[in-house]
């Protein structure tokens, strides 16, 4: 069944709950399976605008996580749930599964979701002035630095180390 909205939408998927279930009541899950495998949730609403949400023993859980401990296993303390295909909304077991905080941080910036530089909310410098305390800055300390910036000098450490604004490199002119 093709939806007239998403070209890439086929098939409805419904999550039923099971008559000896505590929960047969509950509003059912309903997502839409797309072409590429993901279960859009359409049932249920977003808190942070990121995660279809659930409420089930009197508690309050991102639907993803809740889906993964039905279809798979109990969450470990400290450990996530990774969406494999990147999709926050997907509620499709296959795409889910279990990792850590730094697993999904190096998914994000390995698959180019992760704003670098002065595109990050946080960041108080721009790569103007990263490239100016890498290259620009000889004879002054790191404590001059920091203060001439506005930043620690263990940030200063970090850009001059190339541990943090690794994409800013340094240009070599060619003469023609």
């Amino acid at each position: 069944m093709k939806n007239r909205f998403f070209s890439n939408i086929f098939i409805p998927f419904r999550f039923e709950f099971p008559e000896d279930n505590p929960h047969k009541n509950a509003r059912p899950i309903v997502g839409i399976v797309q072409s590429n495998g993901c279960v859009w949730c359409i049932s249920h609403k977003t808190k942070d605008g990121k995660y279809p949400r659930v409420s089930r023993y009197g508690k309050d859980y991102r639907l993803h996580r809740w889906i993964f401990k039905k279809y798979n296993q109990d969450i470990p303390e400290g450990m996530v749930i990774r969406h494999e295909c990147h999709n926050t909304f997907c509620i499709n077991p296959d795409h889910l599964e279990l990792g850590t905080q730094g697993d999904n941080m190096r998914d994000k910036v390995l698959s180019g979701r992760q704003p670098r530089g002065s595109v990050c909310k946080s960041a108080k410098l721009n790569e103007e002035q990263v490239y100016e305390i890498r290259f620009s800055s000889e004879g002054k300390t790191v404590k001059e630095l920091a203060e001439e910036y506005g930043v620690s000098g263990s940030t200063i450490r970090s850009i001059k180390k190339r541990k943090s604004w690794m994409h800013v490199v340094e240009h070599k002119i060619i003469a023609a």
